[in-house]
């Protein structure tokens, strides 16, 4: 029971606040085990209630396991959306991205005899996406593949899946990447390959009388960046209407009459983005595919990145601890991630984060969703004042009271948290979650009985 000196004290405190009783309490298995209440707003350690009515109490001291996982892989393809670049930095290391397209067959109309070849170029559309430093010049070759592109059974490519090419490139360009400027097209000559084709056409060939032949004949390109230039990955729109190869010929009427042949790009399934990551010299260095690195092995972050697969996750060893005691009702149950301070000055913070359940084995299982099924996604705080208070608030209540609902709790239930589903597959957007001031948190809101 307590002294009378501290029950004088408990109810001045409770006098003070009048309108209700909100206990921040620091949960051990000891403090919750005899957590209970006697008199309204006054509570006792022990086993005996007498008198008891229930209060809200509040526990953020849980213990938050933290890593960062490196997916096996992630779905690239079917994203409208092609990456090519070279990017390197001393925090989550070198990212190199190449994009794979094929042509869609149409029949072609010859020219005619007194045509003449004049240029070729595929045309590209800037997605208005970057990363890295696009004030400096970046170089990109185009490779014809010597394989057709073909889609797993599951429909889909990956970031991890490559088909062998060329080593000779059929086109090169260096050039100033200005993703947000009016001028919206990227041109890359490919004259001689241009002129062969053209010349097929022109003649009527074979090779070109057929879908099947004339993807034999061009079974597709990458887009491959220069590593050795540049410092930035740009993207590119990625369907019919935004990836295009112009032949540009004229022949000589009055004067000359200039004309174009234009082929689109293919199967949008068929189109997709390696992305080679090269974590050397950071402190995700050594990371392997379908493993965690803990938090306290990288300076007390976790890092997540959309295309290259790394994930944060998150793990609660302690709250097993609920259960040494009946006396309780969770209300509400809170996730609160803050990203490192300063970590954003180049690299814009992503505002809309979601949440997934994730297991033993690192495999990113289901979005979490709301009571009405709808993905969940994290109350975004931006502090652009004093820079001191940006974090993402998740509530999580129908994970942790699913969870306890058996009264027992899965270490290895973890949670992942990222980008949207499609966010994942389609954006370079990264964050670095601090792990230590403050730890990532979670806040349990319960009534105590």
């Amino acid at each position: 029971m307590k002294s009378k000196g501290e029950g004088k004290w408990l109810r001045k405190f409770l006098s003070f606040t009048k309108s209700f009783i909100v206990l921040s309490v620091i949960l051990g298995s000891e403090a919750l085990t005899n957590l209970s209440c006697t008199k309204s707003g006054e509570f006792t350690v022990g086993k005996d209630f007498i008198d008891a009515e229930t209060n809200v109490a509040i526990v953020d001291t849980f213990k938050t396991d933290v890593s960062t996982i490196f997916l096996d892989s992630v779905r690239s393809s079917q994203t409208g959306l092609g990456y090519v670049g070279f990017y390197r930095d001393t925090v989550l290391g070198s990212i190199n991205c190449e994009s794979y397209f094929d042509l869609k067959y149409s029949e072609f109309t010859a020219p005619g005899d007194r045509a003449s070849f004049d240029s070729a170029s595929f045309i590209f559309t800037y997605s208005k996406a970057s990363y890295g430093d696009t004030t400096s010049a970046i170089s990109i070759e185009i490779h014809q593949l010597s394989s057709m592109i073909a889609v797993y059974t599951d429909g889909y490519l990956y970031n991890t899946s490559q088909i062998s090419y060329s080593p000779v490139a059929v086109g090169r360009k260096t050039f100033y990447p200005n993703p947000n400027s009016a001028d919206t097209l990227l041109k890359i000559p490919v004259n001689g390959f241009g002129e062969e084709l053209f010349t097929l056409i022109k003649n009527g060939d074979e090779r070109l009388s057929s879908a099947e032949l004339f993807n034999d004949y061009i079974k597709g390109f990458v887009l491959i960046p220069d590593s050795t230039q540049g410092n930035s990955v740009i993207g590119l729109k990625a369907d019919n209407n935004h990836v295009l190869l112009k032949i540009y010929y004229h022949f000589e009427d009055v004067g000359p009459v200039e004309k174009e042949i234009s082929i689109n790009m293919g199967d949008a399934a068929h189109q997709f983005n390696r992305v080679r990551s090269d974590f050397s010299g950071t402190p995700l260095d050594g990371i392997k595919t379908s493993h965690r690195v803990s938090s306290v092995n990288t300076y007390n972050r976790a890092y997540m990145q959309g295309l290259v697969g790394l994930v944060p996750k998150i793990q609660f060893p302690t709250l097993q601890n609920l259960f040494l005691s009946s006396q309780w009702k969770i209300l509400r149950s809170e996730l609160i991630a803050a990203p490192v301070a300063n970590s954003f000055d180049v690299f814009k913070l992503p505002t809309k984060m979601y949440i997934y359940d994730t297991n033993k084995s690192n495999v990113i299982l289901n979005i979490l969703t709301d009571s009405k099924n709808v993905p969940l996604v994290a109350t975004f705080n931006y502090d652009n004042l004093y820079n001191e208070d940006t974090r993402y608030t998740y509530d999580i209540s129908n994970f942790i009271n699913a969870e306890i609902s058996d009264m027992f709790f899965d270490y290895n239930h973890a949670l992942a948290i990222g980008l949207s589903e499609s966010g994942l597959k389609s954006s370079l957007d990264r964050l670095i979650v601090e792990c230590k001031n403050p730890p990532v948190k979670l806040r349990v809101f319960y009534l105590s009985y």
